[in-house]
């Protein structure tokens, strides 16, 4: 519940919740930081913790939703280069600058030749922050807002930026 004296937000977790503290802080502490967004029943449940109805969380995250993909779309516009990172295996991950300033129909069409060329999946990642996945033979599987995978390691993320890839 929001002190409206301040901007302090007040928990109370007892019961069995109270096993779950760390993995708990860590989702408040990536959605504070605009990093994650609460998923499946975690709507439900902060309702629940927060004693309000279900619908004004739902129109919360959607409105933080919203200012996430906005303000992730502002900071990638202002990189204007293209992305193609490559998986070798899973969770292991290269990525290739492929240029700035470009057409990215071009940029796309270069991305799937690369990808049936080496017989891996990649992602483009464009300077509109979208990002075409595309499967070992080149062809585009699906195209979603946001950045490429990443590895993590101990919970960190991190890029390999390459000059070229075999």
């Amino acid at each position: 519940m929001r002190d409206e004296d301040s901007s302090l937000v007040v928990l109370t977790i007892s019961g069995p919740a109270s096993r779950n503290v760390n993995k708990g802080m860590r989702y408040l502490m990536g959605w504070l930081r605009g990093e994650e967004l609460p998923g499946d029943d975690q709507v439900a449940r902060l309702a629940g913790a927060m004693d309000r109805p279900s619908a004004e969380i739902e129109d919360i995250v959607r409105r933080d939703t919203a200012a996430v993909i906005n303000e992730a779309r502002r900071q990638r516009a202002k990189d204007q280069r293209f992305y193609l990172t490559i998986r070798y295996m899973p969770g292991f991950y290269a990525t290739e600058v492929l240029g700035e300033d470009l057409d990215e129909r071009a940029v796309l069409d270069t991305a799937a030749t690369r990808a049936a060329e080496i017989q891996r999946r990649c992602c483009l990642n464009t300077p509109s922050n979208r990002s075409y996945w595309l499967s070992a033979a080149g062809e585009i599987e699906c195209v979603t807002e946001g950045g490429g995978p990443t590895m993590r390691v101990g919970g960190r993320a991190f890029r390999v930026l390459v000059d070229s890839v075999p």
